[in-house]
């Protein structure tokens, strides 16, 4: 497997010697790291540069400080620029994962089966375990949504959807767009393949309860249907934080709804998310009302 990765790092200094030590670690090692510190106020370049000196094929990126966090459209702009470093490398997958995560040795080793396996597969990670006070706990996602911690794109598919969209929900828009294009996107329930994030995700900017916020507010900009996101929101209920989490991710869709806020300039991707999603929900409905007879 022939693969690059490209990391956004702000202020991860106490999570990014656990990404370092379980990708230097791999059974199949990528061909280049690029980390992109997004002028962080901690030591957060100073163990990748560190890093770097130990392994060449990782490479560091520093950008000026904002003065603060920003999810999504600074992480988006981080990511391009770590995206131009690999503009001449030769590789055919393409990964993003987070600062704050650790995983297995045999990962990437493991995960390039599912490629070889299906050749129209575009995305594909592991399942994501969250980390909150000490406890561990799998993050509730459809087979067909990849996590943002750690995506591993086909190059070819990574090109066809254009790329990133520079937006919170980047990481649910890019399954969609695979989708309509005819390619697979897929989390996978292999033990090997779980990944633990250290924080709840959505966690970085602000706090837990902005980040579901957040979640909800792009929800709207990628067009989910509103019976969707309610429904969406409702299986996560007892998913920490229990039910407050819930009430922030519908606060934050339905707010953007009745402010008239932008949604992504896409109307077919639009109407194709909506399909499908309809079609979601039909189908579950149906096989639950099977199951009761």
């Amino acid at each position: 497997m022939k693969y690059a990765v490209v990391t956004a790092a702000r202020d991860e200094a106490g999570y990014i010697e656990h990404t370092i030590r379980s990708l230097t670690a791999q059974t199949i090692k990528p061909i280049r790291w690029i980390i992109v510190d997004d002028g962080s106020t901690d030591g957060t370049p100073e163990i990748a540069e560190e890093a770097a000196k130990n392994h060449a094929w990782i490479t560091v990126i520093r950008r000026e400080d904002r003065g603060f966090r920003s999810v999504g459209v600074g992480n988006y702009d981080a990511l391009q620029e770590g995206f131009s470093a690999l503009a001449k490398e030769d590789y055919e997958f393409l990964c993003v994962i987070d600062a704050d995560i650790d995983f297995q040795p045999h990962y990437f080793e493991k995960l390039q089966w599912k490629f070889a396996e299906n050749p129209r597969l575009g995305i594909g990670c592991g399942a994501i375990l969250d980390k909150l006070e000490g406890q561990i706990f799998k993050v509730d996602l459809l087979p067909e949504m990849t996590g943002g911690p750690l995506k591993c794109y086909r190059r070819t598919c990574f090109e066809e959807i254009g790329g990133l969209v520079r937006a919170a929900s980047w990481d649910a828009i890019d399954c969609f767009k695979a989708m309509q294009l005819g390619w697979v996107s897929q989390t996978f329930s292999d033990a090997a393949l779980e990944i633990i994030h250290l924080r709840p995700t959505g966690s970085t900017q602000k706090g837990i309860y902005t980040g579901k916020r957040r979640r909800g507010a792009g929800m709207y900009f990628m067009g989910a249907h509103p019976v969707w996101v309610i429904i969406s929101a409702l299986r996560r209920f007892f998913e920490p934080p229990v039910a407050l989490g819930t009430l922030c991710v519908l606060f934050g869709y339905f707010s953007e709804m009745f402010c008239g806020a932008a949604k992504i300039d896409d109307r077919e991707l639009i109407r194709f998310t909506r399909q499908w999603q309809t079609r979601k929900i039909l189908t579950t409905l149906r096989l639950a009302k099977s199951k009761a007879l």
